[in-house]
């Protein structure tokens, strides 16, 4: 039986872990990765990964589930990042692209302006 330390820490893991599935479920639906910062998710699942293989090695159960439930989701969106970026740039080199924002076509709405 986990102590109350352990409790608590597959809580704060599992929490701040489950905070990258709105993320995904977002690109997933939308399909739209161009805000997405390749290098800084890559960065992050690589030290996810890291951490998940300190947990094992220390035989951390917090640790280790917080991180593998991070690094399957953060390396989903890598991979979204990847898929749907390489599917959006081909639909922009065949003419088909994505329509033009209202609020960039008007200038008067835009935000910069």
């Amino acid at each position: 039986m986990p102590d109350t330390l352990d409790l608590i820490g597959y809580a704060a893991g599992l929490l701040t872990s489950l905070a990258y599935v709105p993320q995904v479920v977002r690109l997933w639906r939308t399909r739209s990765v161009a805000d997405i910062s390749l290098p800084t998710f890559c960065l992050l699942t690589v030290g996810i990964g890291l951490w998940l293989l300190y947990g094992m090695g220390r035989e951390a159960g917090p640790v280790i589930v917080a991180n593998a439930v991070g690094m399957l989701l953060t390396l989903a969106i890598v991979v979204m990042k990847l898929w749907f970026g390489r599917h959006s740039a081909q639909a922009t080199d065949e003419g088909i692209g994505h329509p033009v924002r209202q609020d960039a076509a008007k200038p008067h709405l835009r935000r910069d302006a």
